[in-house]
């Protein structure tokens, strides 16, 4: 799905940042004709930013990072604000980095995922009037008002691959998680929607989703993917990032294949038939630009205090469509097809966990090796 950003970041073929020791400044001051480039950070820089991204040693050499960092640049350049990284070291922590850009003033500090969460709920009390982002994060109750979270509807990214998995001729699935997390289910219950969807729509009656959340380690992934390819299982979701290098490994013993969600291996491997990612860029630029106003304060009484992205903002694409498409009996097309459909609200996908999802005619059940 080709990917439309919110705002025109010409700036960013202009720079380049390879290690942490690099920050972009853009200074209020500077015409829109100006370029933001690189400075050298200095504990000496005495200099205030309004808008910070914190990150661990990967800085942004991380594609995901860069993602988000361009998009702090696309803000501070539109609403005339500094914008600053600060980037774990060998000598500093993620924690001191954090504090850094507090005491230079920042206003927003944004996070890329939840693996900040421990921090956040130590600092926010002490720092009211920093606005913590936390992207591809839940909402928790340890949070207060000052953090924000971005989640994605992973509802809808497992519909894709029950729906397009089925469509394409495999009948029987497999969906592997470390524990039964809200998140996990998610994916397991649109990947149940979809495949019940296209059960139905192709009129089948031997198709099936078997499921096991008991993968608590890379071993036990392993021994349950292998158990599930020996069962007869085509193609195992490994939407739990935990899971992954367990189940690829059960793929190579078997010579069979799995789908995963922002897979490291980014559609490279052979192992891998499909992966879903999240567009970052666009979710965090969408949740600056929606949640604070001109002053960078969140705008009181909003519903972005936490924000939802799906489809409908196009923030869900799928590795290896321009130029590793696995699919046999479906194109690119269809799967664009299916996409706006979901987009424009023909397609809905019930993000429920309370209970299993309602479904017509697909087998749905739990996998025990102990059964087998």
């Amino acid at each position: 799905m080709k990917k439309i950003p919110i705002i025109l970041l010409s700036i960013i073929t202009a720079m380049s940042v390879t290690a942490c020791s690099l920050v972009g400044i853009n200074n209020s001051n500077t015409s829109s004709d100006d370029t933001a480039t690189p400075a050298t950070a200095s504990r000496i820089d005495d200099r205030e930013y309004d808008i910070a991204l914190i990150t661990d040693q990967d800085g942004i050499d991380s594609d995901h990072n860069l993602k988000i960092w361009k998009s702090v640049i696309a803000y501070g350049d539109t609403m005339g604000k500094t914008y600053k990284y600060y980037c774990e070291s060998e000598t500093s922590t993620v924690e001191d980095e954090m504090l850094e850009a507090i005491e230079r003033k920042a206003k927003i500090i944004v996070l890329p995922d939840s693996s900040y969460k421990d921090i956040v709920t130590k600092l926010q009390d002490k720092n009211p009037d920093v606005s913590f982002l936390m992207l591809d994060t839940l909402p928790s109750d340890e949070f207060g008002d000052n953090v924000h979270c971005v989640k994605y509807k992973e509802e809808q990214v497992g519909y894709f691959v029950g729906y397009l998995l089925i469509m394409d001729g495999k009948k029987k699935l497999g969906y592997i998680g470390s524990d039964n997390s809200s998140q996990n289910k998610r994916y397991l219950y649109g990947m149940v929607q979809g495949a019940d969807a296209a059960t139905t729509e192709l009129r089948l009656h031997d198709t099936a989703v078997r499921y096991s959340f008991d993968a608590a380690d890379e071993k036990q992934a392993q021994k349950i993917a292998k158990n599930m390819y020996d069962n007869n299982i085509d193609m195992i979701f490994a939407a739990d990032s935990t899971v992954l290098d367990g189940v690829s490994k059960a793929a190579e013993q078997t010579g069979k294949m799995v789908c995963a969600i922002e897979s490291a291996y980014n559609g490279s491997s052979d192992l891998l038939f499909a992966s879903f990612d999240y567009d970052h860029e666009i979710a965090a630029e969408a949740a600056i630009t929606t949640g604070f106003d001109e002053n960078l304060d969140w705008i009181s009484g909003k519903e972005s205090k936490n924000l939802n992205f799906g489809v409908e903002n196009d923030c869900i694409f799928i590795y290896g469509e321009n130029d590793r498409w696995k699919f046999e009996n479906i194109n690119k097309e269809f799967f664009k097809k299916i996409y706006k459909k979901m987009a424009e609200g023909e397609i809905t996908v019930s993000a429920k966990t309370d209970k299993k999802p309602a479904i017509a005619t697909l087998s749905f059940s739990e996998f025990k090796i102990s059964d087998q």
